[in-house]
């Protein structure tokens, strides 16, 4: 017959510094991959984002069809060195012209 009895953690002292060291350390191994983690790759080290895109869309406006471009691209940013520091996310909807805007 398997006897069991419920004991307290802390019921002996003996082996309450060797628990708290044990515990410290656990807790220590388990948050360094929390603080690894937070570090940032340089910019130089990040993915480039997509090449530019344009897709054709088409809406009703007024009771009127309306057709339009979406493009979603980036502009690269220099610093004064010429040395590419960030991009700028940009979408721009536009409506083709049949021709030369006039001015």
């Amino acid at each position: 017959m398997l006897d069991i009895v419920p004991r307290n953690f802390m019921s002996d002292g003996g082996n309450l510094s060797m628990r708290l060291r044990l515990i410290a350390a656990f807790l220590l191994t388990a948050a360094t991959p929390a603080f690894a983690a937070d570090e940032k790759p340089a910019a130089s080290e990040l993915a480039p984002l997509p090449a530019d895109r344009t897709v054709h869309q088409s809406a009703v406006i007024a009771g009127k069809p309306v057709a339009y471009d979406v493009t979603v691209g980036t502009i690269p940013l220099f610093d004064a060195k010429g040395k590419k520091t960030g991009e700028v996310v940009f979408t721009a909807y536009t409506v083709p012209s049949k021709g030369r805007p006039a001015r």
